[in-house]
């Protein structure tokens, strides 16, 4: 997945639909979730609260979507 979204990204999302923009950030950063849960949990550490994208909805901002700032 994240593969396939730095690959959209470098062509600048081109011949994407919004629909389908939306579809692709939306299982990006739900796979950054995941893995970001997983290594916290590898770790023990407890994460309270959300993981939260600040630039929502992220796919009106689709350049940015795994951008930790």
């Amino acid at each position: 997945m994240l593969t396939t979204y730095i690959l959209k990204l470098k062509n600048n999302f081109s011949g994407l639909s919004q629909t389908e923009i939306k579809n692709l950030c939306e299982e990006v950063w739900n796979t950054a979730i995941i893995k970001i849960s997983e290594v916290a949990s590898e770790r023990e550490v407890t994460l309270e609260g959300e993981i939260h994208y600040c630039n929502y909805p992220n796919d009106h901002n689709p350049h940015v979507v795994l951008n930790h700032n």
